[in-house]
């Protein structure tokens, strides 16, 4: 067989395979339905159709042909010319789509998309030149309208309410977790802006409410300036006008209530006159007008049928207000009291009330009822006496309690006290409590402490009523039966107190006694006593000595020549046994001879050396004090220097150049200077030893030789005594 034959064959056999009937429709009988097609020319055709099955597949042979229902003339992939129904999704070739997506294009392609692309005409587009009814429409679901203008005023949406009661936007958001909200706005400058001009009744921009909050406006920080609601009034209207009945936040309705985590609440006024940044009305018995409460206080209202223009109630500051001008009228809290209208101070205040009661403070076992802070006055109270009537004050402290309530002592938390002052750094110049006063006339001082009646008090910076000034006056009259006032009293441990005069020291005076010291005086001068006599007065001055030594005198008479003398039962008892008590007789007229003997702290015996004379005699005993033997001055007084530096220890603090010396005692003697820190030791045991040793030696050999010199005039006196009767006996024979 030659090839042609060949090359026939094979095709007769590609052509027969090529229009062969599939195998699911061999052996097949035609249908009536299929014939009937056939016969209409709307059944498929083996020579024609052109459609390749594959499984559950289905497609033209070629990929660029075009399928067309009907329409003879399909020019896409697929043309349709009629009614599409879909029951099932549709596929953008990446996919179905996720719940609240919506199907958008980009004008060469559709898609599913989260975002609306740009462009006025991509999501719904209604435009009407006139009104149209019904006009509304329903969005099940989310939506959103944008409106890119370029200039110019254009809103992107406009929804308005002319008939009584109706509403321009009612926003209804019903969360399970209760933070739906109604209406939100965000914006560039204003979220949600809303106007009106009413020209009656009740009529405003923005309406909120329901059991959350009505109003809920929120501005990024990151803009400063923009504010999540913002409502402008004019002519006396409200910009922001909230009405809540029963905000659980204050169990009570409020005017308008903010949450945020830096400004709940914020409102302005501008420069006109009558403008307020926030205003709130309360026109409840007890009712407040506005009311602050922060995280964590607890609710406090005031009395039943008290009401407040402003309440505030926290944890660390319950009011809390700040004036940054520093000139006239930086104000930080304004309070005006009853029937007062009139601001009288005029200079910067973190604080200023004025009224009946400028400004009240109530303070509880933690908290201050009045705190005041500022580089100058933390709290400056200014009073303009209107009235000559008394009891005025700048301040008026008053403090009362339902039970006893001791102190426990002095210190600054032992203490109870209706005005208290405590400066915690000890710097140079300050103290806890001050007062000056110019003291232009008499009877005034810088500060007064006294009892509720005055029948006893004392002045700081005093000027007395002939215009002596004083640093300090102090007076006291006691009442009952007796006299119990004192004027000043002194106490230290070292040293109760100095006086110096540049000219006179001190002045006592008293009807029972001047002054009454009770240990041992030293004076550098002399003791004088004045005697006034016959108009003239004279002084007297004291008898010194080296020794403390007591003196008595009196007058005797020898009867046969002998006398006994007893001393005052004073003198005896004060008079000291341990010296001998020496004893001057002084004879009246005409006598022999006259010696004592038998001399004790009781008395002494008088003999005439006849012992015939009946003379009288003056005497006068002289003895040391009894305890006073051995008088030791202490050291620190009779150095050299000791007035001096006692003069800087009573330094005139007036003299701002110079500085006082510290006065300090160490345990065996005073010491001036700076006191330190650590004790001084004391001198070693055995120098103080020895020398009460070697002292006590020299004081048993005095004690040895005065003993023996006593005896030798007890000797002497006898042979004289004996020598003398001799005499006598040999001239009477």
């Amino acid at each position: 067989m030659n090839r042609y034959v060949k090359f026939l064959i094979i095709g007769c056999i590609f052509a027969t395979l090529l229009y062969a009937p599939s195998s699911s429709e061999e052996g097949r009988e035609k249908t009536a339905s299929q014939e009937a097609k056939e016969k209409e020319g709307r059944a498929w055709t083996e020579a024609s159709r052109g459609w390749i099955e594959s499984g559950t597949s289905f497609y033209p042979y070629s990929t660029g042909i075009n399928v067309g229902i009907g329409t003879t003339s399909p020019g896409y992939k697929l043309d349709v010319n009629g009614s599409v129904r879909i029951t099932g999704g549709i596929h953008d070739g990446a996919g179905f789509g996720t719940p609240g997506q919506v199907l958008v294009t980009n004008g060469s392609d559709a898609f599913w998309s989260s975002s609306i692309p740009g462009g006025s005409g991509d999501y719904i587009w209604n435009q009407f030149s006139t009104a149209q009814s019904p006009g509304n429409f329903w969005i099940n679901g989310r939506g959103r309208i944008i409106h890119s203008a370029p200039t110019g005023n254009d809103t992107a949406f406009t929804a308005r309410a002319n008939d009584p009661g109706r509403r321009g936007i009612y926003g209804e958001c019903f969360a399970s977790d209760g933070a739906g909200v109604g209406v939100t706005g965000v914006g560039g400058y204003f979220g949600t802006a809303a106007w009106y001009a009413p020209s009656n009744g009740y009529i405003g921009g923005v309406l909120g409410t329901y059991w959350g909050e009505g109003v809920w406006g929120l501005s990024d920080a990151t803009y400063y300036g923009y504010t999540g609601v913002l409502g402008e009034g004019r002519n006396g209207a409200a910009g922001v006008t909230g009405c809540a009945n029963g905000l659980w936040i204050y169990y009570a309705g409020a005017g308008v209530g903010g949450f945020s985590t830096d400004v709940g609440t914020f409102g302005y006024g501008d420069a006109t006159s009558l403008s307020f940044g926030v205003w709130g009305v309360s026109d409840a018995t007890d009712g407040i007008g506005v009311y602050g409460q922060s995280a964590g206080a607890s609710l406090y209202m005031p009395p039943s049928g008290q009401d407040a223009g402003l309440f505030a109630s926290g944890q660390y500051y319950g009011l809390y207000g700040m004036a940054q001008r520093n000139i006239d009228y930086g104000i930080g809290v304004v309070g005006l009291g009853y029937n007062t209208s009139t601001l009288t101070y005029t200079n910067g205040a973190g604080v200023i009330g004025c009224g009946y009661v400028g400004v009240f403070g109530a303070k509880d076992q933690y908290t201050y009822g009045i705190l005041g802070y500022t580089t100058t006055y933390a709290n400056y109270f200014y009073h303009n006496e209107q009235t000559t009537t008394d009891q005025q004050s700048a301040i008026y402290a008053y403090r009362t309690r339902t039970s006893a309530n001791d102190g426990t002592g002095y210190g600054v938390s032992s203490t109870n006290q209706a005005i208290q002052g405590y400066n915690y750094w000890g710097d140079v110049y300050t103290f806890g409590v001050s007062g000056h006063n110019f003291n232009d006339f008499t009877r005034c001082g810088g500060v007064l402490g006294a009892d509720v009646w005055g029948s006893y008090w004392g002045s700081l910076g005093y000027k007395n009523s002939a215009g002596v000034t004083y640093g300090g006056y102090f007076t006291s009259t006691g009442t009952g039966g007796g006299k119990q006032g004192i004027g000043f009293g002194s106490y230290g441990d070292l040293l109760g107190g100095w006086i110096r005069g540049e000219e006179y020291g001190l002045y006592a005076t008293g009807r029972r006694y001047a002054l009454y010291l009770d240990g041992n005086a030293y004076t550098t001068g002399y003791l004088a006593t004045l005697q006034e006599t016959d108009n003239q007065v004279n002084a007297l001055y004291a008898l010194t000595g080296s020794s403390v030594n007591i003196f008595t005198c009196g007058r005797g008479k020898l009867v046969n020549g002998q006398a006994s003398i007893n001393f005052e039962k004073n003198f005896s008892q004060m008079v000291s046994e341990k010296d001998p008590i020496t004893v001057i007789v002084t004879p009246i007229g005409e006598y022999n001879q006259i010696y004592i003997s038998n001399v004790s702290k009781n008395g002494f015996s008088a003999y005439e050396t006849r012992g015939q004379a009946n003379n009288e005699f003056c005497w006068i005993a002289i003895g040391k004090r009894k305890g006073y033997e051995d008088v030791q001055v202490p050291e620190e007084i009779v150095e050299s220097d000791f007035d001096d530096n006692m003069l800087e220890v009573a330094f005139d603090e007036n003299n701002l150049h110079g500085k006082a010396k510290g006065i300090w005692y160490d345990g065996y003697r005073l010491r001036f200077g700076t006191m330190p820190a650590k004790p001084v030791k004391k001198p070693a045991e055995s120098e103080n030893i020895a020398k009460v040793a070697e002292l006590q030696k020299l004081t048993n050999k005095l004690e040895h030789l005065k003993k023996e010199i006593k005896r030798l005039e007890r000797n002497i006196k006898r042979s004289i005594m004996d020598e003398e009767k001799n005499q006598g006996l040999n001239r009477t024979k």
